[in-house]
């Protein structure tokens, strides 16, 4: 149970993160240059594998 409710958290983070970042850039961003926006975006990419990979572990082990 504890593996999913890491997963959840890890998958709530990156539904803040990822847009946020498409927010920031139309908020702050320049064309074709890389700023703060491209680090959170990838960042939620980053914590939607995460939580995929935390899911698969928890269904293979048995930890759910």
């Amino acid at each position: 149970m504890a593996a999913k409710h890491v997963a959840c958290g890890t998958f709530v983070a990156r539904i803040l993160t990822q847009p946020g970042g498409f927010f920031v850039h139309m908020a702050k961003g320049d064309e074709d240059r890389r700023s703060i926006s491209t680090t959170i975006t990838s960042l939620g990419a980053v914590l939607l594998a995460a939580a995929i990979a935390i899911l698969v572990y928890a269904l293979f082990f048995g930890h759910g």
